[in-house]
């Protein structure tokens, strides 16, 4: 998925800085906003249930609107045809 986003020149740096700036931001926020919130419900967990579902439709709507190479080529650059190599 990710070869499809970045072109073969930026794809080492663009998924790197993707993952990198992303861990931080969600991998260390998530467990201080889920105990705030386990906090506020009074124990009850279904607001860190509804906060676990929130992000995971945020990553769904976030996958639906990346733009995919419908070529196949990882390049972004389509493969000739055979029609064009022989003339």
């Amino acid at each position: 998925m990710f070869i499809s986003i970045f072109a073969a020149r930026y794809r080492f740096s663009g998924i790197s800085l993707a993952r990198e700036f992303s861990a931080p931001v969600a991998g260390g926020l998530a467990p201080l906003i889920a105990s705030a919130l386990l906090a506020a419900g009074g124990g009850n967990s279904w607001w860190v249930a509804a906060y676990v579902a929130l992000l995971g439709t945020i990553s769904v709507v976030c996958l639906l609107l990346l733009p995919m190479n419908l070529a196949g080529d990882p390049d972004g650059v389509a493969e000739p045809r055979l029609e064009d190599l022989h003339s």
